[in-house]
């Protein structure tokens, strides 16, 4: 869904007591999920919205915009990363709220940067949290937030409107790591390939290519991104606008799928991705990916 329906979601649920107290909130773009989420607190704060969006002018709308509202409680990462103490210190503070009886919502930016301490801080204020709570965990990396944190969210899947499609494909199911680092690398490396093939420009699949030879998987692990990038070139395909586009992305899926069979039959992965990305840096003049 977009931003927009993102929000009235959001508001509807809350005016019909439907709201549930956590929400994941991806999207490829960071920028446009914070508007969402600045957006979507204001509106349920204000005092007055007019045509189902914030007024801007009342006192709660005032207090948003100078960032001192009593109710809202945003975390940013710390530097690197959203740290324990910083999870600590909300936690005292959301205590001394128990009694308020507005909704108060907490909300943390880049929530895949928390690191394992602060995360599994966390657990039990996000999975048993105070009357009218609300958090809105806001990432763009879903895969490196531990499993049992996302097993306490609900997922709200935001398309900016400006942005092409990269959030949508992921399914955690298809992981096999337990390393946080190796994941988001695998992620990023995903939208490098969308991004390369969107564009189709040579550079950006020899930056593809750089990133993969930095890393060296298993064969379960390889097929496991295989089908990631195979789910994720096939969603663009579906939803690209331009006949052109749409095509590039289908070829590049067939591609990765062949890849993949050979993979399957014993195949050195890191030998048929390596030829998959010269195949695409060849696409790039016209004659590769054939």
């Amino acid at each position: 869904m977009d931003a927009g329906e993102g929000i009235q979601r959001l508001y509807r649920w809350h005016q019909e007591n439907r709201l549930a107290h956590a929400y994941l909130c991806m999207a490829d773009d960071a920028k446009a999920l914070n508007e969402f989420a600045r957006a979507a607190v204001a509106l349920l704060h204000c005092e007055h919205p007019v045509d189902h969006a914030a007024c801007g002018e009342c006192k709660s709308c005032r207090q948003l915009a100078g960032g001192s509202h009593p109710d809202v409680e945003w975390l940013a990462p710390d530097g690197a990363s959203l740290k324990i103490q910083q999870m600590r210190s909300a936690i005292k503070a959301d205590a001394l709220m128990a009694s308020a009886n507005r909704l108060h919502v907490i909300v943390m930016a880049d929530a895949h940067k928390l690191t394992i301490e602060a995360a599994n801080a966390i657990l039990r204020w996000v999975e048993e949290p105070l009357v009218n709570r609300l958090f809105l965990l806001l990432t763009s990396s879903p895969a490196a937030l531990i499993p049992t944190l996302r097993s306490r969210v609900l997922l709200l899947r935001i398309q900016h409107e400006t942005t092409t499609p990269a959030v949508g494909f992921l399914d955690f199911s298809v992981f096999e790591f337990d390393d946080d680092e190796k994941i988001e690398a695998l992620l990023d490396l995903a939208r490098t390939i969308g991004e390369a093939a969107f564009r189709s420009e040579r550079k950006g699949w020899l930056l593809v290519a750089d990133k993969w030879t930095k890393w060296s998987f298993n064969a379960s692990q390889s097929l496991a991104f295989a089908d990631l990038v195979i789910r994720h070139l096939h969603e663009r395909a579906t939803t690209a606008h331009e006949s052109g586009v749409a095509h590039r992305y289908a070829r590049l899926a067939m591609a990765a799928f062949r890849r993949k069979r050979q993979m399957q039959s014993h195949v050195n992965a890191q030998l048929a991705w390596e030829v998959f990305l010269l195949d695409a840096v060849r696409g790039t003049d016209g004659d590769g990916l054939d």
